[in-house]
């Protein structure tokens, strides 16, 4: 059942195999006369690169509503009952499933720190696994968030299925609970595929409407798979008559092109109906049991009649397909590109300079230098812009998020207090057990009768909290948009800068006319800049859905998160600790549903309060966070520049310091670093031959070097 086959491997193998040897070439020369372009900085980036691919993860995110199946799809994708599946199937936090031995135990991993826990998957089950209570109460509209700080959990598995870098990511339901739903959505992107599941009884809720149409409708995505689960739960002609078309109806937009066509291919491929319970029986032997009357009976079931094939073979083809390699691999494929236009324009000004006297080489060395200068400044501001732009996000977010608290919040909740006490069941017992413990003063019991009441405020509260977070983005979009431009123009600036030092110190003029396309390489350093910027290796190496990612897409994402974040914390750190509302009840007459009222509405009011006074406190922390988070990452963009200028630094000075060569050892010089140039360029070659089919012609390599996108 292995899901990448022997060709795709094969592929992979060699890509990986030609990023390390590229790395080596561009890397600084260990001794004289070794290979080596004297550029550690871009060799970094492809080591890491190269490791990733031949890694060969690929994700696989199971995702839907709660209660819509997913982990008896992932027991019958497997081909067994795991008990990591079993564990997951109603569990809170996102569980990820890859091929390994330690297959007893579960890690836990927190996304407040770097720690992380070990547990058994007995221990791992009784602590994470929702009871009947949580999941009525989820279905009643509930939100459970209980696991917020939780970022997810890793298990392993000896099954086939995993061998080959296949990992399974079971997530919680879209509707389960607001932070756990945030962080589904931060794997989506770095998915190879997705899994999204469908119940053939119950299609399409409000929550499936709007996450389809805000993430897959109208975007082109193929690696998105649809399972319409449950089939065998419908009658007979029911599938035909009413949910084909029903699915096709609901999922219109997604596979709709820009030109208003319907791609009926692409659906037969990504769109597949399902009785995953019934393939999980067929492949365990377990007895298949349908409901007669009121009666369970046994009856056979073969895999062929369940859809999980189709479906295999769908997944199986996506995984191993051409588009979905490219798309990986492109980005990497441009940045070595790039690396190899800036190395040979610097070897042929290297041999210029050899030929040049001492004095000469020292003159120019001296206006290079005040522009090597100019492009480290450029690297200060970087970090600047970053900083101011930080400090103006911050402050407006955080005064998005006081506004909020303090109008939006206890405005909507008068409007539902009624209904939220309607909830909670207070009844004449509770009335006469409060009665009591008012009476005696023990305020033990009077916590346990608010208990329920507390509950469903700090509910409401995470809800609303979570509309607050969606709204962030389109508070703080223009600022992100002007950092951005600011940002493209101090980058630019820099790159001005260096170009005009190598031209400096090879010719001792700005322009070097006849030299190259000056602009072409300074395009050539931004966009090594905007690749080497991102850290987040993995995430580039694995993003099909879009193909690449920008460097600076995680502004919005993070600005959105770190207030809702911050606001949690205070939630679940002792914000609401039970009030001691010592109300008194005088008569028998006095309606239970009127105190509940008065007690939710009480409750809300100084939990409210206490929310908003607790924020007040913490301002200084909650800016805080988001500007050093964008200091972080303006720290490594302007490291990736500063990189690209210390590595031309190093290459000036040696160029200067080197003692006249006889005409033997500038030619035996010359010949290496050609030799290294054309090994580059086979990597270049090999890599493009494996995506493409082909070895690029001299248009192609340009078209590739200028990140021109193949159509």
């Amino acid at each position: 059942m292995a899901f990448i086959n022997q060709e795709t491997k094969n592929k992979l193998e060699a890509i990986a195999k030609n990023m390390r040897n590229y790395a080596v070439l561009v890397d600084e020369p260990t001794k004289k006369g070794d290979v080596g372009m004297g550029m550690p900085t871009e060799a970094k980036i492809f080591r890491e690169n190269a490791d990733d691919v031949q890694n060969g993860v690929f994700k696989v995110l199971v995702m839907g509503k709660f209660k819509n199946g997913k982990s008896t799809f992932i027991n019958a994708l497997v081909g067994k009952v795991m008990m990591a599946a079993r564990a997951t199937a109603c569990t809170a936090v996102i569980a990820t499933v890859e091929y390994g031995n330690d297959t007893d135990n579960v890690k836990v991993v927190y996304s407040d720190s770097s720690d992380s826990k070990k547990m058994t998957l007995r221990q791992f089950t009784d602590e994470f696994a929702l009871s009947e209570e949580d999941q009525q109460y989820i279905e009643d509209g509930g939100r459970l968030d209980r696991f917020a700080n939780v970022s997810h959990v890793e298990m392993q598995s000896r099954d086939e299925i995993f061998a080959d870098g296949v990992r399974l990511i079971d997530s919680p339901g879209l509707e389960e609970a607001t932070a756990r739903t945030r962080a589904t959505n931060e794997f989506v992107p770095k998915a190879n595929a997705i899994i999204f599941t469908l119940s053939a009884t119950s299609l399409f809720s409000s929550a499936e409407k709007e996450y389809i149409a805000a993430n897959f409708a109208g975007k082109s995505m193929r690696n998105v798979f649809f399972v319409v689960n449950r089939i065998d739960n419908l009658t007979e002609g029911q599938l035909e008559a009413s949910v084909m078309p029903s699915v096709r109806m609901g999922l219109a937009d997604v596979f709709t092109d820009q030109n208003g066509r319907f791609d009926d291919v692409l659906y037969s491929k990504r769109v597949f109906f399902t009785n995953a319970y019934g393939a999980l029986c067929a492949r365990t032997g377990e007895q298949y049991k349908i409901i007669l009357g009121k009666k369970e009976v046994p009856v056979d079931i073969d895999i062929e009649d369940t859809g999980m094939l189709e479906f295999e073979n769908s997944l199986r083809e996506f995984l191993n397909s051409p588009d979905r390699i490219n798309a990986t691999f492109n980005s990497t494929l441009q940045n070595m590109a790039n690396t190899y236009q800036l190395a040979s324009r610097s070897v042929e000004a290297a041999k210029i300079v050899r030929s040049q006297s001492k004095e000469e080489r020292q003159i120019n060395a001296a206006k290079a230098q005040k522009r090597l200068d100019e492009a480290m400044q450029d690297v200060e501001h970087i970090k600047s812009v970053v900083r101011t732009s930080a400090t103006t996000i911050a402050n407006k977010t955080y005064l998005d998020l006081l506004s909020f608290v303090q109008n939006d919040i206890p405005r909507e909740f008068a409007a539902i207090a009624s209904g939220e006490a309607k909830r909670v069941k207070f009844g004449m017992g509770q009335m006469l057990k409060l009665a009591t413990a008012n009476l005696f003063r023990k305020s033990e019991k009077i916590e346990e009768v608010y208990q329920p009441f507390l509950e469903s405020v700090q509910n409401y509260t995470k809800s609303q909290l979570q509309n607050w977070n969606d709204r962030v983005p389109t508070v703080i979009d223009q600022d992100i948009q002007d950092m951005e431009a600011e940002l493209d123009t101090k980058i630019s600036d820099f790159a001005s800068n260096l170009v005009a030092a190598e031209n400096m110190f090879t010719y001792g003029t700005e322009k070097g006319a006849g030299h190259g396309n000056d602009e072409g390489l300074k395009t050539g350093i931004q966009n090594i800049i905007a690749f080497v910027g991102n850290r987040d290796y993995s995430f580039m190496i694995e993003n099909t859905a879009k193909g690449g990612t920008d460097w600076m897409t995680f502004a919005k994402r993070f600005a959105a998160q770190a207030g809702i974040d911050i606001a949690l914390a205070v939630l679940t750190g002792g914000l609401f600790i039970p009030l001691k509302l010592f109300l008194e009840v005088v008569s028998t007459g006095y309606r239970a549903n009127r105190m509940a009222n008065d007690i939710i509405i009480n409750l809300g009011n100084e939990a409210f309060a206490g929310l908003l006074a607790n924020i007040k406190e913490r301002e200084v922390e909650f800016k805080e966070q988001i500007i050093s988070e964008f200091d972080n990452r303006g720290i490594e963009i302007a490291a990736a520049a500063s990189g690209l200028a210390n590595d031309y630094q190093k290459s000036m000075d040696k160029l200067l310091n080197e003692n006249k060569m006889s005409d033997a050892e500038m030619k035996a010089e010359n010949e290496r670093a050609d030799s290294t140039l054309a090994q580059m360029r086979d990597c270049i070659d090999a890599i493009h031959k494996e995506l493409y089919g082909h070895t690029p012609t001299e248009e192609e390599f340009l078209k590739l070097a200028r990140n021109e996108k193949k159509k």
